[in-house]
């Protein structure tokens, strides 16, 4: 069944209208017609399951069945504090740690960061990648992206602790080590610090270390950034029991 994130104004009094951009995709790309079923959810955590009784490009509308709570987000909240790529990585880091089940994203600047900061209708791209892999993953809520920040900034802001920072200089701190030293007074959030195709820089990394960040090894082989962001969720997740 298609799925598609709506604003909380589509659903209404047993109904729901849904906007022109995702109606032109229901019409004319899906080509779903009058009785066919979607699901619908806005972020509130409730999906709605929706019979389709008026299908135009400019609205469509439909019937709501039933609603439902789907348990589908961690109960942790970890936030994917990515030092910027070039735009394929971090899309791909978008896209596969919604999937896995980020609960935001955090953009970062580092020193050894080579591609510009995405503005403008760029943003809105990232954001339209996240909604999408909400919507085909089965999640509720669509993982927001914050604007981008320095390193330095990170180790400031209190929304962001606890965290874990992921080095490739780091030797003997693993990462289930990191997280349970992160999360011993049981925290319902943690951030993911991951660097740029570079790597970290030592020294930049004080900061956050001497506001209680970790350093953490993914062990002895060394990751590309985009693949060491889903590794790194993925296996805090199941480290976390978030997994299943």
């Amino acid at each position: 069944m298609h799925r598609f994130h709506v604003d909380s104004r589509a659903i209404s009094a047993g109904r729901a209208v849904i906007p022109p951009e995702t109606s032109a995709q229901i019409s004319r790309v899906l080509r779903l017609r009058s009785g066919e079923e979607i699901a619908l959810f806005d972020g509130s955590g409730a999906e709605w399951r929706v019979r389709l009784e008026s299908v135009t490009p400019d609205e469509v509308g439909g019937t709501i069945i039933d609603q439902r709570w789907p348990k589908t987000e961690p109960q942790l909240d970890i936030t994917v504090c990515q030092a910027v790529l070039k735009a394929d990585r971090f899309e791909f880091v978008l896209q596969r740690c919604t999937e896995a089940g980020a609960a935001r994203f955090q953009p970062v600047i580092s020193a050894r960061c080579v591609a510009e900061v995405p503005r403008g209708e760029k943003f809105r791209r990232w954001e339209r990648i996240v909604r999408e892999a909400a919507e085909q993953s089965g999640r509720v809520k669509v993982p927001p992206i914050s604007p981008s920040i320095s390193l330095a900034d990170v180790s400031r802001l209190s929304e962001l602790r606890p965290g874990v920072i992921l080095w490739e200089g780091e030797r003997s701190v693993g990462l289930r080590t990191a997280i349970d030293k992160a999360t011993a007074g049981g925290a319902s959030r943690l951030s993911l610090v991951i660097g740029p195709e570079g790597g970290f820089e030592a020294k930049e990394l004080e900061p956050l270390v001497a506001v209680g960040f970790p350093v953490a090894s993914l062990g002895p082989r060394i990751f590309r950034a985009e693949t060491a962001a889903l590794a790194t969720l993925t296996a805090a997740l199941y480290h976390l029991r978030e997994m299943g």
